[in-house]
């Protein structure tokens, strides 16, 4: 019995390592970005844009109708170069850091995200992410089961409102790339580093969006511009799994924590699949999964690193 016992743990850690070995392989492919492939990207990306962009504004005087279905797959390629700033701020899209930084600079003036004050904000929210007394930096404000019952009915309806669908993906993305990012909110009295990133930023969109109004008026700008930023606020909302509120009491040890764990992983296993669904370079999508494992050990939840792990291969296959 001793003998069948100790053999069917052996073999469980021999399948554990094949499998991490297995996960290895596949990344490996990931680890160091192409310059190729990554120029690539910015190209078909930038140029449909400006090209999808100069239709619109040709086609103002067939109908609104037409520019406004322009604007769809305008957004999109606008999310992209959103999510190419997101790889430069994680150091991911080229191999020298300085080329990541300026570029991911100049997209800022595109996406209205200050690049430097971004990357911080972002750094912090992955680095307090799923701690609960580190809320409030880069991330939606969101309460737990015990904090929502203890608000004022006031207090809940105000927060109901905020987590409203036209809120979240709607009002909320308009509010926070047309003014929030315009000052370094959350950072006002960490250094100069983050004005210095909102004020050049603010000062290089005021210029190009200067230059545009100058070729073809304030009313064209306007309409063609508006509806592709607020398209782009909605998709850059939806490309994010918003987890459900966090109940206090899962946080101890247990089966409660288990099955929560589970559910993180299999949360963010199916975004990174849908990232490279649609189109995102694999590595985008494994450094979603990857990095957010990879922070889960701080609050000792060691089953979802080993769920999240089991399902990369499916991820980094694509």
């Amino acid at each position: 019995m001793d003998s069948t016992l100790e053999n069917t743990e052996h073999a469980g850690a021999a399948r554990h390592v094949v499998r991490r070995a297995g996960l290895t392989r596949i990344l490996a492919r990931y680890r160091e970005p192409s310059r190729t492939r990554s120029v690539t990207e910015l190209v078909i990306t930038i140029v449909p844009l400006v090209l999808l962009w100069i239709l619109m504004w040709a086609t103002l005087d067939l109908g609104y109708w037409f520019c406004l279905l322009l604007a769809v797959p305008a957004a999109g390629l606008l999310v992209r170069l959103f999510m190419i700033q997101h790889d430069c701020g994680h150091g991911a899209f080229f191999r020298h850091r300085l080329a990541n930084d300026w570029v991911g600079r100049v997209l800022g003036v595109l996406t209205l995200t200050p690049y430097d004050f971004w990357r911080r904000t972002h750094a912090i929210h992955h680095a307090s992410s799923g701690n609960l007394d580190q809320r409030g930096i880069g991330d939606i404000d969101t309460l737990t089961v015990r904090e929502y019952l203890a608000l004022s009915r006031w207090g809940r309806l105000r927060y109901r409102l905020y987590r409203h669908p036209i809120v979240m993906f709607g009002i909320g993305p308009a509010y926070l790339f047309l003014l929030q990012h315009r000052l370094p909110v959350g950072l006002m009295r960490r250094g100069w580093q983050p004005w210095l990133s909102t004020m050049a930023t603010n000062a290089a969109i005021a210029g190009v969006i200067g230059t545009v109004i100058w070729f073809v008026g304030i009313g064209a700008f306007l309409l063609v511009h508006l509806p592709i930023m607020l398209l782009c606020g909605v998709r850059r909302g939806l490309a994010v799994l918003r987890p459900a509120p966090v109940r206090g009491h899962i946080l101890g040890r247990g089966p409660g924590l288990e099955r929560a764990c589970r559910r993180a992983a299999r949360q963010l296993a199916l975004r990174a699949c849908r990232l490279s669904c649609v189109g995102l370079r694999p590595i985008s999508a494994c450094i979603t999964s990857t990095t957010s494992a990879a922070e889960f050990p701080t609050t000792g939840c060691l089953t979802c690193c080993a769920s999240i792990r089991s399902l990369l291969p499916q991820v980094g296959s694509r």
